[in-house]
């Protein structure tokens, strides 16, 4: 999935700061690579201002960076971005900007809020950093013989950790059912590709 993101927008969600540090600024796309490593979507990071007068697009390991330079901003970047997304292709803006999210509407894109997207790749990370954790503390392994009660007990005791793809796909399918027609009201299509895209974050 193509994602535009709104850096600015996203980074001021629950700050009072005015400008972002450097440091700051290398923390957030640091954290959206994480990401990326999970969830292997194709980010576009678009920042305000930068040194230069036009926009310079550089990369940071596996993001795409926009820098709008002092005589565009971010808006006109994205807008840019956003015209270029070809027809079909799955694509999302995460911004709060009521004016960037219409023109997404406008061309058929989906958007979310700042705060969602942050809370989205937030949680995915510590999710990864989690299972990092208990993937490197140490496992004690014991020979169990052809018929032992001590395995039967262990294999029990970790069943409900199973992944049962079975049932993953009847939630699915009850998701998909009721979003497509809740409350007898029938979604449009655009709001039916958010319920698409939003399972896939």
């Amino acid at each position: 999935m193509y994602i535009i993101i709104d850096a600015c927008n996203v980074l001021f969600q629950d700050s009072s700061e005015k400008t972002i540090s450097a440091k700051r600024r290398v923390q957030f796309l640091d954290e959206l690579v994480q990401y990326t490593c999970i969830k292997n979507h194709e980010l576009v990071v678009v920042f305000d201002g930068g040194l230069h007068a036009r926009a310079r697009v550089s990369r940071h390991q596996a993001l795409e960076v926009w820098d709008a330079g002092f005589e565009s901003t971010a808006d006109d970047c994205i807008c840019l971005l956003l015209d270029r997304v070809k027809n079909g292709y799955e694509a999302l803006l995460v911004s709060s900007d009521n004016e960037l999210n219409k023109y997404a509407e406008d061309l058929d894109i989906v958007s979310i809020e700042s705060a969602l997207f942050k809370k989205i790749v937030q949680q995915s990370v510590q999710r990864l950093k989690k299972n990092t954790l208990v993937a490197k503390q140490k496992t004690d392994y014991i020979a169990f013989g052809p018929d032992c009660p001590e395995l039967d007990a262990l294999m029990m005791s970790r069943a409900d950790s199973i992944f049962d793809k079975d049932a993953r796909n009847k939630r699915r399918s009850e998701n998909k059912n009721v979003a497509i027609a809740s409350d007898g009201v029938r979604m449009s299509k655009l709001e039916r590709r958010l319920v698409r895209i939003l399972e896939k974050l």
